[in-house]
C-alpha cells in the first residue's frame, strides 16, 4: 500500500472495491477569447492539471496508474492525442502501461470520465486512476462549432431535434 493510500485509509469506506478520490483539480473558468488563458492550449491546461495533481497527492507512486479518462468534446482527433502527449510529457507516468482514451460525452465528458474511471476501480478492473477533461473553447470552438461537411438531409431536415443539432453552442446554452 502506498503512503498516499495509507493516509486515506482511515476515509476509505468498508470495500476494498469503494471509490477514494484523492484530488479534485481544475484550472479557472473562463470566457471564450477573453482573459489570461484564451492562448493555452487545451493540452497545455491538461498538462499544468496533471502535474499539480501529482504534486499534491504526496506519496502517489505515478507508475501505479493504470487507467486515465478524458472528457473532451471539440479537440482534434477526438482528443487522444493531445491527451496522451500530456500525460507522457509528466515524469513518473509510465507511458507503457498506463492507458488513456477520450471520452466525449457534449457538456458531460468530464462527469463521464470520473463515471468511467470509479465504475473501473469499483468492479476490480484498476486500482488507481486518473479522470480529467480538456477544453479550451478559444483553441477549439470556431472551426469545430458546427459540422461543415455534414449530410444534408440532416440540416435540412423536417425534424426540428435533427436541425438542432446543427446549432451553435453559445446558442444551446
Amino acid at each position: 500500500m502506498t503512503a498516499a493510500a495509507r493516509r486515506f485509509a482511515g476515509n476509505a469506506a468498508k470495500s476494498s472495491h469503494d471509490v477514494v478520490i484523492l484530488s479534485a483539480l481544475r484550472t479557472p473558468i473562463c470566457r471564450a477569447s477573453k482573459g489570461r488563458l484564451r492562448n493555452a492550449y487545451p493540452e497545455e491546461l491538461l498538462t499544468a492539471v496533471l502535474r499539480a495533481t501529482a504534486k499534491q497527492v504526496e506519496g502517489l507512486d505515478l507508475a501505479l496508474i493504470e487507467d486515465v479518462a478524458v472528457g473532451t468534446v471539440l479537440s482534434e482527433l477526438g482528443g487522444s492525442k493531445a491527451a496522451r502527449a500530456a500525460l507522457n510529457s509528466i515524469e513518473g507516468f509510465d507511458a507503457t502501461s498506463t492507458s488513456l482514451y477520450a471520452v466525449n460525452r457534449a457538456c458531460a465528458s468530464s462527469l463521464q470520465s470520473i463515471s468511467t474511471i470509479s465504475g473501473h476501480i469499483r468492479d476490480g478492473t484498476v486500482s488507481v486512476g486518473i479522470s480529467a477533461g480538456m477544453e479550451s473553447m478559444t483553441m477549439n470552438y470556431a472551426s469545430r462549432a458546427i459540422p461543415q461537411q455534414a449530410w444534408p438531409a440532416l440540416k435540412d431536415s423536417r425534424v426540428k431535434q435533427a436541425r438542432d443539432c446543427f446549432m451553435p453552442m453559445g446558442l444551446t446554452s
